[in-house]
């Protein structure tokens, strides 16, 4: 990097040489575009700012020169600012006000191990991560982690794992490109490098499957000052060293941006695995109701819809004796998939186990707010998922060959340190999970992973959770998913 990019990006960047930067200096929605960005162009934040910079797409929000007086006056007002959260913050105990204050952060080159813990440090962290669906990940960028420092023949095979997988996502993706070449014809008036990008994706959203959690992606988030102290301090005791210390540097570059507002973060009491410490166990179904609302009374739908109709039904003149499905739809019967989800549908809920490889997890994990977890480490007991487009373009064997690799590497990285086998782990290694939802959430689900435009896991295991919803609460779901536009 040049001194002149160097110098113009630290009008913008906390830092331009480390992984973890505040981004400040310039209007929200341009934030939210950078952020952006990562989902589809493998360049990193900052990267992408130079490139909006030197196209002169932000000329006109590039910080004034001030003068002493307004200096003066800034710093004045930054020092009352952090008087007020000594007082009122930390003195008092008000950590609400927290809330308000806001930091936008970069984060490069962690491992896609570490993203997961991290966005489930705190459900109030909004987040957008790198895409393997739609970009090729880089043969070298993988995180070798430090748990392995003192053990150097592990560490090579780590490391050896991560070239062999590459080496067979290369051939699976080239096998796969062929494949879908063959059976996805181009469409009416779409050109032959649309197309071409068009199979690629194709390609690349199922040659992942091979990958391992150790390859590096790229997030974008941005935090209100009490959910990232919150979430500082799950990080700071999970097992994982490495996401201990993204903990560490996330707390150093936020405390730019909110110094007064980032207080008493020090790691939790000893405890298990804060994801939880059951293991993963063998391969079972993929989606198991295991509660839910009236579950062992005569009707568990009338009880639903008593919850549902209570207040609902009471300011829309409905009796309790007119409560039915027919008094549901007619009041919550959605025009469109875009309509608010009303709060009534909080009142119902629903708890599920499942397994499901670790490429859903991630999805699962980045698309939903208002779901509790109860997670498993990352494992290769409970077996994997094939992509059915593998097994019919006949690259299964590769496909087990490299799984089997992972697992050789898993038991032989396990025997010194547990949680560095855990970047030996495939994304088609199942993971086994429970969540806990209400029926607003499962059809925030259904409308945004149930959609014919989701990646085929996380439809179909959307798909399977909703048929268990309308097994034991039928017609509930419909009404507030909305026709599709």
């Amino acid at each position: 990097m040049s001194q002149d990019v160097s110098e113009l990006l630290a009008r913008y960047v906390s830092n331009t040489d480390r992984n973890v930067y505040t981004i400040t200096n310039l209007p929200e929605e341009v934030i939210a575009v950078i952020f952006a960005y990562v989902s589809r162009s493998p360049a990193s934040f900052r990267d992408n700012l130079v490139h909006l910079l030197a196209d002169q797409e932000l000329a006109d929000v590039t910080p004034l020169p001030e003068d002493a007086a307004t200096s003066r006056r800034v710093a004045r007002a930054s020092e009352q600012a952090q008087k007020f959260h000594e007082k009122w913050v930390v003195g008092y105990g008000h950590s609400s006000v927290a809330e308000h204050g806001v930091v936008h952060i970069g984060i490069e080159r962690i491992s896609r191990l570490a993203s997961a813990a991290l966005e489930l440090s705190n459900p109030f962290l909004s987040f957008t991560e790198y895409s393997q669906r739609y970009q090729r990940p880089q043969r070298d960028r993988f995180v070798l982690p430090k748990e392995l420092d003192r053990w150097p023949v592990q560490r090579e095979t780590l490391e050896s794992l991560q070239h062999l997988t590459f080496d067979a996502y290369e051939r699976i993706e080239e096998g796969l490109f062929g494949y879908f070449a063959a059976t996805n014809p181009p469409r009416a008036n779409e050109d032959d490098g649309a197309y071409r990008r068009r199979i690629g994706r194709l390609g690349f959203e199922d040659a992942r499957y091979v990958l391992t959690l150790a390859v590096e992606t790229n997030l974008g988030m941005t935090a209100n000052g009490r959910a990232l102290r919150d979430g500082l301090i799950r990080l700071l005791g999970d097992p994982h060293q490495e996401v201990r210390s993204l903990a560490e540097s996330l707390e150093a570059e936020a405390s730019t941006v909110l110094p007064t507002l980032l207080r008493h973060i020090v790691p939790p009491p000893g405890r298990p695995a804060l994801t939880g410490s059951r293991t993963a166990g063998a391969a079972g179904a993929a989606v198991c109701l295991l509660s839910a609302t009236g579950e062992g009374s005569p009707d568990p739908c009338q009880e639903a819809l008593t919850l549902l109709l209570g207040s609902a039904g009471h300011s829309a003149g409905v009796e309790p004796g007119e409560i039915s499905l027919a008094s549901y739809q007619t009041l919550f019967q959605a025009r469109s998939e875009y309509d608010l989800i009303p709060d009534e549908a909080q009142q119902v809920s629903y708890r599920f186990r499942l397994q499901i490889s670790e490429a859903a997890w991630h999805q699962l994990l980045r698309h939903v707010r208002r779901v509790n977890f109860v997670v498993s480490p990352p494992g290769v007991e409970a077996g994997v998922v094939v992509p059915q487009s593998i097994r019919q373009a006949g690259l299964e064997p590769l496909f087990r060959a490299t799984v089997r690799a992972a697992e050789k590497a898993h038991a032989e990285i396990g025997a010194v340190s547990a949680e560095a086998a855990h970047y030996a782990v495939t994304n088609a290694h199942r993971r086994s999970l429970e969540a806990s939802l209400t029926l607003a959430e499962m059809a925030h689900l259904v409308r945004v992973r149930g959609a014919a435009n989701a990646q085929w896991e996380i439809r179909e295991l959307v798909q399977a959770m909703a048929a268990e919803v309308d097994r034991v609460h039928p017609g509930l779901l419909a009404p507030l998913v909305g026709a599709r536009a």
